[in-house]
């Protein structure tokens, strides 16, 4: 880069990428009035906001405290429009026409009243000049959006695997308000197992070839972002098996439900899970859950069932699993869960 006697260079430039005659310096990047994005680090374009019914926009205003981007232009050389996108994905959120105004950024006198600057005011609140007065411009699609529900999907690409197989887990964040971001974390049994981010399409992978031989439980939970609230998927079982093992299943029931205590007797309940095939051949243990909390475990027996006495239900409702560990022969597996309810112990 040569640099001259003032101290002042230019290190590359950006042809193709035009940015109008306003740039904004936020969230890392280089804002450009006409809606590119540059990545100054790279000397890349990272992408361009744009809206089909606007023929070029000319004056922005990046805001990544709220994750939006403003723009404003004019459809066919009428009325001014300001449009609000999701700063992140490009994904236009909201578009109205300022009724009245007609004119252009500095640079071309002859379409109507001059333009200068977009700036943010308030929280729902745009303002921009023409020199001899000063426009603001409100509605509540440029306010602060309120977080929405999420909803997380869990897939794996090999199930059952093998011990050592690669296994990619892929989240995908579905809402009713554009695209989410943020973290995943991937938990087996409650424990995290590695994150990811999510990308521009609202999904996340986690590749991985150390699940254990025997049974998993597979959850995603996104951490959510400033338009959307967290949230988990349901449980996906992962088995890892050898080619040699026979895939088993597993059912649970308890022996009463609801389970109901009496003055004198306490709320306990008999938990007996059964696996098939099995009968009189497969052998090993049986952990009992509520939800990713531990009841108890035992063994199977002759039949191919295992039971376990407890008292350890809470009051309400409880969401029972039976996991088998497997054994030489015979597949781990983890059981459909079964609601059962407990009651109030009684004065």
């Amino acid at each position: 880069m040569a640099v001259d006697a003032s101290g002042v260079g230019i290190s590359t430039s950006t042809n193709g990428a035009s940015t109008g005659l306003d740039i904004f310096w936020d969230n890392g990047l280089i804002y450009g009035a006409v809606g590119y994005v540059l990545d100054p680090a790279t000397i890349t374009l990272v992408g361009k906001y744009s809206d089909p019914n606007i023929n070029f926009f000319e004056l922005g205003r990046p805001d990544s405290a709220n994750n939006r981007m403003f723009l404003l232009g004019d459809p066919a050389y009428q009325e001014i429009s300001i449009a609000a996108f999701d700063q992140t994905h490009f994904t236009e959120l909201g578009v109205t026409n300022v009724q009245g105004v007609t004119g252009s950024s500095r640079g071309y006198p002859n379409r109507g009243i001059p333009i200068e600057g977009l700036e943010r005011w308030g929280t729902t609140g745009l303002a921009f000049s023409t020199g001899a007065a000063v426009y603001l411009f409100q509605s509540p699609f440029l306010s602060a959006p309120n977080p929405v529900p999420s909803a997380v999907s869990l897939a794996s690409s090999l199930n059952p695997s093998q011990p050592s197989q690669n296994v990619t887990l892929t989240a995908t964040v579905s809402s009713s308000f554009g695209i989410a971001s943020g973290m995943v974390t991937f938990k087996d049994f409650g424990t995290s197992i590695g994150s990811a981010a999510l990308n521009a399409s609202g999904v996340a992978t986690l590749s991985t070839a150390s699940l254990s031989q025997g049974p998993h439980s597979l959850v995603a939970s996104y951490s959510g972002d400033s338009a959307h609230f967290g949230s988990a998927s349901q449980a996906l079982t992962q088995i890892v098996k050898t080619a040699q093992q026979t895939t088993a299943s597993i059912q649970v029931a308890p022996s009463a439900n609801p389970v109901i205590a009496t003055l004198t007797a306490p709320h306990q309940v008999t938990l007996t899970a059964t696996v098939t095939p099995g009968a009189g051949s497969a052998g090993g243990t049986v952990t009992f859950y509520d939800g990713v909390r531990v009841l108890g475990t035992a063994t199977l027996d002759n039949n191919a069932q295992a039971e376990l006495a407890t008292t350890a239900l809470n009051v309400g409702g409880n969401s029972v699993t039976a996991v088998y560990a497997g054994d030489a022969n015979f597949s781990a597996c983890i059981s459909a869960a079964a609601g059962v309810a407990r009651s109030p112990r009684p004065h």
